[in-house]
């Protein structure tokens, strides 16, 4: 152990430093913040083992630590390298998706809410992300998908119906939307069976989709959970009422691409484990 003075010393520098919140840095030390306060308190002291979880999460050498002496310019250096992918709970558990749709709904965020920055702050933070990170449209874990959409719900009034039209329409590119105008004097039913396929699938890397319906009044289809996330099925992830509501959003806003309008989305069943596919019905205006 090291004694009790050098370690509060150590441990508020490096908050300081860093700007880190003290359930941030247990985090770091891979203790809870309960067993932190104790130490700040000056009633615990730290183990090896923490002073070494805090080595390798901080990459200093264990005696520079020991003696108080980081040098704070390089583990800012080496966190922001680190930030800028994601961490490994999130890049190496299957089922998959893509980053897209977090960053969708962070630029959703930051065109509807004003004063958006404390909350966005606090995001990057508790993710441990850089803000360049979801440029990239990287593979990640489903699961990542399902926290940040819950995380973000516990702070602002998100509509994620709402958040889907806009991500549809954010994210239709200029070589999309000229095919479009190209077969815009097309019946809508005909434009959906077009390009409902192609442009969906900037949204969904779990789901297969299946049109079993379609003509110039209503359209018919099922989201199918591929086979990976039924074997794996977990019902907060294929049946989680942010990502569906999500969902119905961006199926929505398609025909506002088209020029046209509709009538309304409807969801027609829940998912179970043993029939792991929802139904939507789409009815044209």
């Amino acid at each position: 152990m090291i004694y009790s003075t050098q370690e509060v010393k150590l441990v508020e520098n490096i908050k300081e430093q860093l700007q880190l919140s003290n359930c941030e840095m247990a985090s770091i030390l891979g203790m809870s913040e309960s067993n932190l306060l104790e130490v700040l308190n000056n009633s615990r002291n730290l183990k090896f083992k923490d002073i070494s979880h805090l080595s390798e999460k901080l990459n200093v050498d264990i005696d520079l630590l020991r003696q108080n002496q980081v040098d704070f310019k390089k583990v800012k250096s080496f966190l922001k390298v680190k930030r800028s992918t994601l961490c490994e709970k999130y890049t190496s558990i299957a089922p998959y998706s893509k980053t897209q749709s977090v960053k969708s709904i962070i630029d959703y965020i930051k065109f509807n809410f004003r004063d958006n920055e404390p909350l966005l702050n606090s995001f990057y933070k508790s993710f441990q992300l850089d803000r360049d990170c979801l440029e990239k449209n990287q593979q990640v874990s489903l699961q990542f998908i399902v926290d940040t959409t819950e995380y973000l719900k516990k702070y602002l009034d998100l509509d994620y119906y709402n958040v889907g039209q806009f991500s549809c329409i954010n994210l239709a590119t200029n070589s999309f939307i000229k095919k479009v105008e190209y077969y815009r004097s097309r019946p809508i039913h005909e434009l959906y069976e077009y390009f409902f396929l192609d442009l969906i699938t900037h949204f969904e890397e779990n789901f297969d989709y299946q049109v079993s319906m379609i003509n110039h009044k209503e359209l018919y289809f099922s989201v199918n959970a591929k086979e990976l996330l039924r074997e794996t099925y977990k019902k907060n992830l294929i049946d989680n009422q942010y990502i569906c509501s999500y969902r119905t959003g961006v199926i929505s806003a398609l025909p506002a691409l088209f020029g046209n309008s509709f009538k309304e989305v409807v969801k027609l069943n829940d998912v179970s484990e043993k029939d792991a596919a929802y139904k939507y019905k789409v009815i044209f205006q």
